[in-house]
């Protein structure tokens, strides 16, 4: 069984990255250990927390200040580029052949290029974009992923039961 991190910082799936932000401040002040007397259960639940909002959370990889993701370049292209490259893989190759697809995407028939072009470019107020930026697409395919992680078992992965 996998931790259900918004269970662990009490929210609903559907919840946004300034809700996720919110609620990780709240029981982090609530449960601080030096706020309660250094007991080791307030510990215990303080890191359960931060480690949920660590892997929730798209501010870490995003907002690093030392590394400029569209100017850093690695064999000609952007490190952005190659990381929307990665996270177009998986969507298209895990998530949307598991049965979690970008509906808006498949219901207007779009694909491939085209799809990766959208989010690379971000927003624009003509096309029809969900995606208001990368940081955007990335915290939405990180909840279609943990959709796809709940639902999988061991023989899904290997093919087999085990004795």
């Amino acid at each position: 069984m996998f931790l259900d991190y918004y269970q662990i910082l009490d929210l609903k799936k559907t919840a946004t990255a300034d809700e996720i932000r919110s609620a990780f401040r709240n029981l982090a002040h609530k449960y601080h250990p030096d706020k309660n007397q250094n007991s080791i259960d307030s510990e215990v639940i303080f890191r359960s927390i931060h480690e949920a909002y660590r892997i929730l959370s798209t501010e870490d990889l995003f907002s690093m200040k030392r590394i400029d993701f569209n100017r850093q370049k690695y064999n000609g292209n952007s490190i952005k580029e190659w990381l929307l490259t990665i996270l177009y893989f998986l969507d298209k190759w895990v998530l949307t052949s598991s049965g979690f697809g970008d509906y808006f995407y498949e219901a207007r028939l779009v694909e491939g290029k085209e799809v990766y072009n959208s989010v690379k470019n971000g927003f624009s107020p003509i096309g029809h974009n969900p995606y208001i930026s990368f940081t955007d697409y990335f915290f939405q395919l990180r909840k279609r992923m943990d959709k796809f992680i709940n639902r999988i078992s061991l023989i899904d992965l290997t093919g087999e039961s085990i004795k």
